[in-house]
């Protein structure tokens, strides 16, 4: 049970060793293990002394005990010399493995008698034993008759080995340095397996994360760059060793305005999925757009940007967009002077058209503006995507501009006999931070989808909502709605609702597209609420003036 209780103790010891060997990276497991096995041989050795010294000390005792106990019952036997009664104590008291010499000594250090394995060689030096000597004295009277009172006689003297202690001392040693051994063994095994495993699943990871094509790259609460991949040095041109304790606000073009100090993990999050350039080596910039994640490594927080450069899509877009352009302006020259000589007709300047005529220009003249919106429009697209729309800032009251918009859609609500109204009244202290021909713009467009929807007879309602820094635009049209299943792609590039009702009422489906594109960039939000069969409201959020 002690061995036992050794062992498990020694094991428990190694097993806390393993835990803080998991962690190293760059010591050798077979140093570490031998550290552990001369501490603990080292222990065993200091222990080993301290045992022997209390043998020899237990030993002591023993001998000084035997000695004195046996001094004191022989004084009758000695004094009347009874050899039988002396001879039966001696060998009573000699019964032990461990006591080598007996001896009774006379005064004159003669041996009056001395036991027979006394004489013959025993189990370790002779001339070790450990020896202990006890006066022997007598109590009574001499032949006249006078008192005698502890008069020495001779001495017993004891010798005791502790040849067994120490050799079981030796053997329980080397039996316990046997199983540290053995536990070290063990622990050399299990510490090589956990470390092969460790470094197997590093090696996948390693493998998968230079695989990618994306920039995988980690970094610490103060934007510092602990680890990153193979296509982390082929997007920003630095090798590896380069990267490794980088600021990331070197890599990346932010929109500073603050203190570059002030600039943390909460103002990177801002940029997160947004296209933003990146800086390479030779201060050429890249196209790129990241995501951020945490992960919990030793009670520390460790973020991981997934970085996708852009360069090749940026090239096709804007190649796109060039073309896209040049076709725009190519097709809509013609089509002006489609559009004008078809409107000479139509007015009979150039003579009187039969009914039938008429009829098919005015199908003529109608597609025609219809085309010359949606140009417009993907012009408009292309130049707010790649940054050409210049936006006028300035601090402008809001009624006026919704008075304005109310107005030159008149006509427009007319045709389908839907009223405009202003409901609950507009305040002329409300001022908006805005440009205000885009907000004009985008006010229109909304007014005119609700005319447009609205059922023959109908109102459409234009309020406002205040808030603390910022002011909604709402208009509302109790129309058509918007079906649901159509509703998360409302704001989609050539979003129609239905196909039949849409097509009869015209449009390109670029409108709310666009709308989205410019609010956004006055630094607002557009939403919407609808039913189907009970009408639609769109709202506009622009900045307040402060």
């Amino acid at each position: 049970m002690a061995n036992y209780q050794k062992i498990k103790s020694i094991t428990d010891i190694i097993k806390g060793f393993i835990e803080k060997i998991k962690t190293l990276e760059n010591i050798s497991v077979i140093l570490v293990l031998s550290f552990v096995a001369t501490m603990l041989i080292l222990y065993g050795i200091f222990k080993y002394i301290d045992y022997s010294n209390t043998i020899k000390i237990e030993t002591r005792t023993k001998a000084d005990y035997i000695s004195e106990l046996g001094s004191l019952i022989l004084r009758e036997p000695l004094w009347n010399y009874d050899m039988e009664t002396i001879k039966s104590i001696v060998t009573a008291l000699g019964n032990d493995e461990e006591i080598k010499e007996l001896q009774l000594i006379n005064v004159d250090n003669s041996i009056i008698y001395e036991t027979s394995y006394s004489k013959k060689t025993h189990p370790g030096n002779k001339n070790n034993l450990i020896y202990a000597e006890a006066p022997l004295v007598k109590d009574g009277v001499d032949e006249v008759g006078n008192p005698i009172e502890n008069q020495y006689i001779g001495s017993f003297r004891v010798g005791i080995t502790n040849y067994y202690k120490e050799k079981n001392l030796v053997k329980e040693f080397v039996y316990s340095l046997f199983w540290v051994l053995v536990a070290l063994i063990f622990a050399s095994y299990s510490i090589s397996e956990i470390l092969k495993q460790e470094k197997n699943s590093k090696d996948r990871v390693s493998a998968i994360l230079n695989n990618m094509a994306d920039s995988v790259i980690t970094i610490d609460e103060n934007l510092i760059i602990k680890t990153c991949n193979l296509a982390t040095e082929k997007v920003f041109g630095y090798k590896e060793n380069e990267l490794i304790d980088m600021n990331l606000k070197s890599l990346f073009k932010f929109d500073i305005k603050q203190d570059n100090k002030k600039f943390s993990i909460k103002e990177l999050r801002t940029y997160v999925n947004k296209e933003l350039f990146g800086i390479k080596n030779d201060k050429t910039e890249v196209p790129i757009e990241f995501n951020l994640g945490t992960i919990d490594m030793n009670n520390e927080n460790i973020y991981i940007l997934v970085i996708r450069d852009f360069t090749e899509r940026y090239e096709v877009d804007r190649v796109k967009n060039e073309f896209v352009s040049i076709v725009s302006h190519e097709l809509r020259t013609p089509l002006t002077s489609i559009k004008a000589s078809l409107e000479l007709a139509l007015t009979g300047v150039l003579g009187t058209v039969p009914d039938k005529m008429h009829e098919v220009l005015d199908i003529a003249h109608s597609n025609s503006k219809r085309l010359n919106f949606l140009i417009n429009d993907i012009l408009d697209i292309n130049k707010i995507s790649q940054g050409k729309i210049d936006f006028d800032f300035k601090n402008l009251p809001l009624l006026p501009i919704i008075e304005e918009t109310i107005e030159q859609n008149l006509d427009y609500a007319k045709q389908y006999n839907v009223g405009i109204e202003i409901k609950d009244g507009i305040s002329d202290d409300i001022i908006v931070t805005a440009d205000k021909n885009r907000l004009i713009q985008i006010l229109v467009n909304l007014i005119s989808n609700a005319i447009k929807f609205s059922h023959n007879g109908g109102n459409v309602h234009i309020y406002v909502e205040e808030k603390e820094r910022s002011v909604i635009i709402n208009v509302q049209d109790y129309g058509i709605g918007i079906p649901e299943h159509a509703q998360n792609k409302i704001f989609k590039k050539f979003s129609q609702v239905d196909s039949s009702s849409t097509r009869a009422k015209g449009g390109t489906g670029l409108g709310l597209y666009i709308n989205k594109m410019l609010v956004e960039r006055m630094n607002g939000k557009i939403s919407f609420v609808s039913e189907e069969n009970k009408g639609s409201t769109f709202s506009v959020e622009v900045p307040k003036a402060l």
